[in-house]
């Protein structure tokens, strides 16, 4: 899927998918776990800005 991105220029062509996805399983896994601890907000939010937060930098300027 990061790589469909990146080959429609949603991403930045120095993205390294392979790298990226580890980060992104790693960030909303870990925001599950957080969720699950502590319950706050909806676990859909926290992951969706989790994602972001993850994504931004590879996403080119706009």
């Amino acid at each position: 899927m990061l790589d469909h991105a990146k080959d429609a220029r949603e991403l930045g062509p120095d993205t390294d998918t392979t790298a990226l996805a580890a980060t992104v399983q790693a960030a909303t896994l870990g925001v599950a776990v957080l969720w699950a601890v502590d319950r706050q907000g909806a676990l859909a939010e926290r992951q969706r800005a989790a994602l972001d937060a993850v994504l931004a930098p590879h996403r080119p300027a706009q």
